[in-house]
């Protein structure tokens, strides 16, 4: 039997992560962050918080879900909330002798439940990993990016963490068709200039430069800049905009105060703050190929592909949106079939950029 904790360099990160020595953990609390490992022997288990010592454990709609996958599958080997605050959760068991790999992926956004590694625990040996890093490819975004109600199968008027599944994906399913791992920085609800509530608080272009500055902010550990330099960033995807359509369009004011005039200064201040925060991307990201995609009706389009031309490095990518028959997810989110298809599409894109 082998014990390893939470630092130990057997264990590989992927994602931006957050180290909370207090509670003896790093977290993981990015969509699609997480981590691998290899042992050999036959069964494999992980001790998980999901906050600071004592905290309760988040309401069964909110919690954190982890997926795990076992000797390269692309398919999950096993899914399950985190509802202990310091379980012992079985990754893999029943396993044939021998040595295997295991990934372990936080399915579920950031917002809803943390996730916090203190060690793992197999019957037989750690092992180093015997595969190389791979390059990264990192994602920018809101709801979509995050996979929000893509494991709904009808149209749930409310959003549960149980129904949202990052590795179905439009941004996972293109890391693994490219070979890449992948990043995310992704939140519902949230937008270049404004969120759904036509708030500016923790915006995008604010949290991009922090490892995880809602939890550090949230739980009282100091914020940590992140290193850029530090990551092989193989590209960059943005898909961002949708939500800043309701400051844009005035929902924040009475009905008979919304002038033409006031919608037209919101959308150019709007374009501005995009062309802003694609100028920041790409001083972060020297050399790296960035992409801007957005669906064809999104009402804030001509907006950000502007911004993207005026950057003269930016490119951008618009597809269709939801079609009939790909059904649609919780709150009328993406489906996996349209995660799938626009996969597909994105894929084809930046095998041409790469």
């Amino acid at each position: 039997m082998d014990t390893i904790k939470y630092h130990n360099g057997l264990i590989r990160y992927n994602g931006r992560t957050v180290d909370h020595d207090a509670v003896g953990a790093r977290f993981f609390n990015w969509s699609g962050s997480g981590f691998e490992f290899s042992f050999i022997g036959t069964s494999v288990s992980a001790k998980f918080v999901t906050g600071n010592i004592n905290e309760p454990v988040p309401n069964e709609n909110e919690r954190a879900y982890i997926g795990v996958f076992v000797d390269g599958s692309v398919y999950e080997t096993a899914r399950f909330p985190l509802d202990k605050n310091g379980g012992l959760y079985v990754l893999a068991e029943d396993l044939a002798v021998g040595t295997h790999t295991v990934r372990v992926v936080k399915e579920t956004e950031m917002w809803y439940g943390k996730s916090g590694l203190v060690s793992l625990v197999c019957d037989g040996e750690f092992l180093p990993l015997s595969e190389k890093r791979k390059s990264m490819i990192e994602f920018i975004g809101d709801s979509i990016t995050c996979g929000y109600g893509n494991l709904c199968s009808n149209r749930s008027p409310e959003f549960v963490t149980g129904e949202e599944n990052f590795s179905n994906s439009y941004a996972a399913v293109t890391a693994r068709d490219l070979g890449l791992s992948v990043s995310v920085i992704a939140a519902s609800g949230n937008g270049f200039f404004h969120d759904y509530g036509c708030n500016t608080v923790n915006l995008i272009p604010e949290l991009y430069e922090y490892s995880d500055k809602v939890f550090c902010s949230q739980i009282g550990v100091q914020l940590q800049k992140w290193d850029f330099s530090k990551d092989d960033c193989a590209a960059v995807v943005i898909k961002l905009g949708q939500n800043d359509r309701q400051y844009c369009s005035l929902a924040d004011l009475p009905e008979d105060s919304r002038y033409e005039s006031e919608r037209k200064k919101r959308r150019k201040a709007f374009e501005e703050t995009v062309y802003r925060f694609f100028e920041r991307v790409c001083d972060l990201r020297p050399g790296v190929p960035i992409l801007f995609i957005c669906e064809d009706d999104m009402m804030l389009k001509p907006e950000c592909l502007r911004a993207a031309q005026r950057t003269g490095r930016v490119e951008t990518l618009v597809f269709p949106s939801k079609k009939e028959y790909e059904d649609v997810g919780a709150n009328g989110h993406y489906s996996v079939y349209t995660h799938a298809r626009v996969a597909r599409t994105l894929t084809d894109r930046l095998k041409e950029m790469l």
